[in-house]
């Protein structure tokens, strides 16, 4: 079994059996897939906190003006 498959497996059981579970990842699929409330940081300090979709889609629009 893939690395990537044990680790989703793993991350799948602590949601599972957690109320509040904080993921650092600028992976989409992960955050689209695990994320129900996103929050976005830049610099040390939250910008921006709600659903994944919607912050995802600011986070690339800063990225995208910072040419990141």
């Amino acid at each position: 079994q893939r690395f990537a498959d044990r680790a989703e497996k793993r991350l799948d059981a602590l949601i599972g059996r957690s109320r509040i579970l904080v993921i650092s990842s600028h992976a989409d699929s992960l955050i689209r897939q695990f994320c129900d409330k996103v929050a976005l940081m830049q610099e040390g300090r939250i910008i921006a906190i709600g659903p994944a979709p919607e912050i995802l889609d600011q986070y690339h629009a800063t990225a995208d003006k910072a040419g990141t």
